[in-house]
């Protein structure tokens, strides 16, 4: 039951850290995404469409946080 509130949590962590900038909390969740990936993988409770649809979007989530990273810490 804890392991079901702990990504809100952590989110909600991450946006309301005061001394995160926009490079450490973009960073936080793409370990926070890729974190939840494996704790499901890793729990063996999940049937196996799950894990493809899981697996296709949390790295779709990751690539669209990874460029958003990189374009916070160009400037642009």
């Amino acid at each position: 039951m804890t392991g079901a509130v702990l990504p809100a949590l952590v989110g909600w962590g991450l946006l309301a850290a005061p001394f995160a900038t926009p490079g450490w909390q973009l960073s936080g969740f793409i370990l926070a995404f890729l974190g939840c990936w494996l704790w499901d993988l890793r729990s063996g409770q999940i049937p196996p469409w799950y894990e493809r649809i899981r697996t296709l979007l949390t790295f779709g989530v990751v690539i669209a946080l990874g460029v958003a990273l990189e374009k916070s810490l160009s400037g642009v």
